[in-house]
C-alpha cells in the first residue's frame, strides 16, 4: 500500500472513532473520498440506525461529478444489503465511484 493511501486509511479510522458510543450494535465506520490526491468527502456512521459513512461521505462532496474520478477509503467493506438504511455498496456503483 502507497504512503498517501495509508494516510486516507488512517484518516478513515480516525473518523470511525467518532461513533465511539454511538452506533452500537453496529460497528464503527469511517470513509474518505479522494479525488487526484485531495480529499473531498470524509463521513462516520454518527448513529444506529442512521445513514451510513459511505452517505455522509458522499453527501460532503461539493461536486458530484468527480465521484465517478475518486477512490472512497472505507473500514468496513460497503453494506449490499437492506436493513434500516439501503446498500452502501449500489449508493457508490450509482454514483460509479472509479476505485
Amino acid at each position: 500500500m502507497a504512503q498517501n493511501e495509508l494516510i486516507y486509511m488512517h484518516r478513515a479510522l480516525e473518523l470511525a472513532r467518532l461513533g465511539l458510543g454511538l452506533v452500537s450494535p453496529n460497528p464503527m465506520v469511517g470513509c474518505v473520498i479522494v479525488h487526484e490526491g485531495r480529499i473531498i468527502g470524509e463521513g462516520f456512521h454518527r448513529q444506529y440506525g442512521g445513514p451510513h459513512a459511505e452517505v455522509h461521505a458522499v453527501n460532503a462532496v461539493k461536486d458530484q461529478h468527480l465521484l465517478a474520478q475518486s477512490t472512497v477509503y472505507v473500514t468496513l467493506e460497503p453494506c449490499a444489503h437492506f436493513g434500516l438504511t439501503p446498500p452502501c455498496a449500489a449508493l457508490l456503483a450509482r454514483h460509479k465511484v472509479k476505485k
